[in-house]
């Protein structure tokens, strides 16, 4: 356990070093977050014409067209929400993806932007979607069952449940993107895997969650300068405010980037792939720390025990 933890800090400290030389990766979330942001402010200006009526549609600005919802206000409400969640877990899903592949290209010696990465995860739009829905699904499914319990036994089913759905998503997308199979089957494979290699995956994240938290620790130790600072100045107290909120979202952005990425390059790895380019002085370590227990086939095909 703990030879598989220490395999686990060590590729995600070699994941960290690789992907710092595509600066690109780490536009990602900040991509993903902003159509996010798009979509609930474009639901929220919904709600405000359905409540208050809707201006400009016809013309005059003055007066706005209110709708007639009669008794189907709730039910328009509630489906808009359902919308608006799926279409953030697509998003959010797609975007992964879209990584995925500008990530694969840069180990393959090829440098991508952006929008060039959204566009080749074109192909996976549907299956992004399919987990939009599921992923909803799952979650609904498991808030009606906690409704159904109070107290302890709502807690030990809420706990139990949440458990089951983190690793049921953990490695669903990595093997979408690497398996082009269904959300059932990568949910099936998600638990295969991060049963099978939890210490490595406790390990690497170790390693990330830690680092973040430092880099975290020091945006709120800024803001708290910048509170205390107040007295010399606004100009000087909103120059901290600013720089403690840029590093928050650096250390957010950070986790973001390495954990997925070190999600995919560790399911590669135990799916017989490999490391990629830049990974040679640790592979031999790791290969040799993350293997197989007894009785288990890994799914890869070209699996090779050391």
């Amino acid at each position: 356990m703990f030879e598989r933890a220490r395999a686990g800090w060590r590729l995600a400290r070699a994941t960290r070093r690789m992907i710092s030389s595509d600066r690109t990766l780490f536009l990602f979330p900040l991509v993903s977050a902003l159509f996010s942001v798009m979509f609930f402010v474009a639901y929220f200006i919904f709600l405000d014409g359905l409540f208050f009526g809707f201006y400009g549609l016809n013309g005059n600005f003055s007066q706005p067209i209110q709708p007639n919802l009669g008794s189907y206000g709730g039910a328009i409400i509630a489906i808009g929400f359902l919308l608006v969640y799926i279409l953030l877990g697509f998003i959010s899903t797609y975007v992964m993806i879209a990584m995925y592949t500008g990530f694969r290209k840069f180990s393959e010696g090829e440098k991508i932007g952006v929008l060039e990465s959204l566009s080749l995860a074109r192909e996976y739009a549907g299956l992004a979607f399919k987990w939009g829905v599921f992923s909803f699904l799952i979650l609904l499914i498991l808030r009606i069952i906690e409704s159904r319990f109070r107290g302890v036994a709502g807690l030990v089913i809420g706990t139990a449940g949440s458990l089951a759905i983190a690793a049921a998503t953990f490695f669903a997308i990595p093997t979408i993107y690497e398996k082009k199979v269904g959300p059932l089957a990568a949910a099936k494979e998600s638990f295969h895997v991060i049963f099978r290699y939890f210490g490595s995956v406790f390990g690497g994240f170790a390693y990330i969650d830690l680092l973040g938290a430092g880099i975290a620790i020091l945006g709120f130790l800024v803001l708290v300068l910048a509170f205390l600072a107040y007295p010399l100045g606004l100009f000087f107290t909103l120059i901290l405010v600013g720089a403690g909120i840029s590093i928050l979202v650096i250390a957010g952005v950070f986790v973001y980037t390495s954990g997925n990425i070190f999600k995919l390059i560790l399911y590669d790895f135990v799916q017989g792939k490999g490391l990629p380019r830049g990974f040679e002085a640790d592979e031999e370590t790791i290969r040799q720390a993350i293997k197989r227990r007894r009785g288990f086939q890994p799914s890869g095909d070209n699996f090779q025990q050391p």
